[in-house]
């Protein structure tokens, strides 16, 4: 836009000169008037003044150009040098500034080019001014005048350009206000930072000595599983400084390293919690038990940060448990061993007494033949919690049709319960691969609790849904029910609840040793019940992937 405007007024000049008809007056070296040119200028006369640019024949030199007295001329001459030395002077110090400026981002810097051309062409015209004095270059005169004019309203055009950006900047005061208020705020910020940091600082330092102070080994790791911190307990145990993955391996005991690498590995992973019982080697060698647990620490993201975890001694614990374990096996064998003998000297006189017709004893004999059953089915029971807490219970898994089984158990059931009819729902092909017994055993106890628990009752359904994925047995009573609060409660080791403990006998091992059994076959037990109206206890296993 600037560059069209300046074409058009360069044009705009040579129209108004080439148009011009009035003469131009000449004069001689005492200003006598000697001769008039017309003008209006052809294209030739135009060639020939650029030709002869320094050419100073026609015209006298300005001395002889008028009356100049010397006082006159040479304040004209002076004043035209001085001005022409200030006006070089200022382009060359902005030139030196810009320089020295030069990728600092200075603002305007096209426009102080400009201006500096704007100057040094305004000197030049006042030093040729001077020399006319002398030589009458005049034709140099009118092209520097001209490229002066040029270079002038360019630079209007370039101000009114820059002027709206120019007025937005603000004043030194202004933007001295401005750093004062900017370092105030960076000032209450960097002391906010420096309170939050030592606050920061103060925590971990608590986070550390409470770390210290724990009696168990605690350490942390990074989100790759690798060894970040260990407090001093692990020191104490392991005589070991570290808890780096070689230090690990030291210390685990090597049956157990590679479950315990493998669910590390699996942990890091995918961010579920580490929960592991192994045994690590003391500093004089032996081995103890340990439970070892850790949590990964997530951003609001869900990426962990962090792992923490602790190693807690639970030898003490173990051992009693294997003391309790051996003690289990021998008391039960100890009681089963004349338990066994008594029931066969019962069914023997059983037997005996019914051949010579003695109606009342037979009676007593059929009570103590059943005590002796309760009795050892409450010592199969204990055996069953200790194999399940020591993980010793062996599935023999073979495929069997669940509504045979169920019909089967309840053929016995009611063959020795006629108080209840026991109804059964079922008739599918609901064909399963699991422990046959044990699943009987869940069924069993189910059962039995339905019949124990409704007295009142004269009906226990019993019926078979076979799903997409899985089997399920309900068993449905009309008894006390359960309350709401205890239901959560009846799958824990010995427990009773309120209404159970005064209506039927029992430990309490019953439904827990039946879960345990479900959950190894991959299934689990659930409870519906009202309390007043009954209960639904429902068994779930899933199908084999044969099936």
């Amino acid at each position: 836009m600037k560059t069209k405007a300046i074409t058009i007024l360069f044009f705009t000049v040579l129209i108004t000169f080439k148009g011009h008809t009035e003469p131009i007056a000449r004069c001689n070296s005492t200003g006598e008037v000697i001769s008039c040119i017309p003008a209006s200028v052809s294209n030739e006369q135009y060639s020939g003044f650029f030709a002869s640019i320094f050419d100073t024949s026609k015209w006298p030199p300005r001395w002889q150009c008028g009356s100049w007295s010397a006082v006159h001329g040479w304040t004209y001459i002076l004043s035209d040098i001085g001005i022409w030395l200030a006006y070089f002077a200022i382009p060359i110090i902005l030139g030196f500034f810009l320089y020295k400026k030069n990728g600092t981002g200075l603002p305007f810097s096209g426009i102080m080019l400009l201006f500096m051309a704007l100057i040094l062409s305004c000197g030049l015209t006042h030093l040729i001014d001077a020399v006319i004095f002398w030589q009458p270059v005049y034709k140099l005169s009118a092209m520097v005048r001209f490229l002066t004019a040029v270079i002038s309203i360019g630079t209007v055009f370039a101000l009114i350009k820059v002027a709206p950006r120019v007025i937005q900047y603000r004043s030194p005061q202004e933007l001295e206000k401005i750093v004062e208020e900017r370092t105030e705020a960076l000032k209450r910020v960097n002391q906010s930072l420096e309170k939050e940091i030592s606050e920061k600082e103060a925590v971990k330092k608590e986070g550390r000595l409470l770390l210290e102070s724990l009696p168990i080994i605690a350490w942390g790791a990074d989100p790759l599983g690798e060894s970040t911190y260990v407090n001093g307990r692990w020191k104490e145990y392991t005589g070991l400084e570290s808890n780096d993955d070689e230090s690990w391996r030291k210390t685990v005991h090597p049956d157990d390293l590679k479950i315990g690498e493998k669910l590390w590995k699996h942990c890091v992973k995918t961010g579920q919690d580490f929960i592991l019982e192994q045994r690590l080697a003391a500093k004089d060698g032996h081995y103890e038990w340990f439970l070892i647990k850790a949590i990964a620490i997530k951003d609001d993201q869900g990426n962990i940060i962090k792992w923490i975890g602790t190693d807690t001694n639970i030898h003490e614990q173990k051992e009693s448990e294997h003391r309790k374990d051996i003690f289990l096996n021998i008391a039960s064998h100890e009681l089963r061993t004349p338990l066994t003998s008594v029931k066969a000297y019962i069914e023997l006189l059983r037997e005996i007494l019914g051949e010579h017709k003695f109606e009342p004893v037979p009676s007593y004999l059929d009570k103590a033949y059943r005590s002796t059953e309760k009795l050892n089915a409450l010592i199969s029971e204990l055996l069953d919690v200790s194999r399940i807490q020591s993980g010793k219970v062996v599935l023999n898994k073979s495929e069997f049709d669940i509504d045979d089984m169920v019909q089967d158990v309840i053929e016995i059931f009611q063959h020795d319960t006629p108080t209840h009819e026991i109804a059964f729902d079922g008739g599918m092909d609901n064909l399963i691969i699991a422990d046959r017994g044990r699943v009987e055993q869940i069924v069993n106890n189910l059962l039995s609790n339905a019949i124990k628990y409704s007295p009142k009752a004269n009906k226990v359904i019993i019926r078979t849904i076979k799903g997409t994925e899985h089997v399920r047995i309900d068993v449905v009573d009309f008894g006390v029910g359960i309350p709401v609060e205890e239901q959560d409660k009846l799958f824990d080791q010995f427990y009773r609840s309120s209404d159970a403990a005064k209506s039927a006998n029992g430990l309490g091992m019953g439904l827990y040793i039946s879960q345990e059994i479900a959950k190894q076959h991959g299934g689990i037990i659930k409870v519906k019940s009202t309390l007043g109206e009954g209960a639904t206890f429902s068994l779930i296993l899933p199908f084999s992937q044969q099936n």
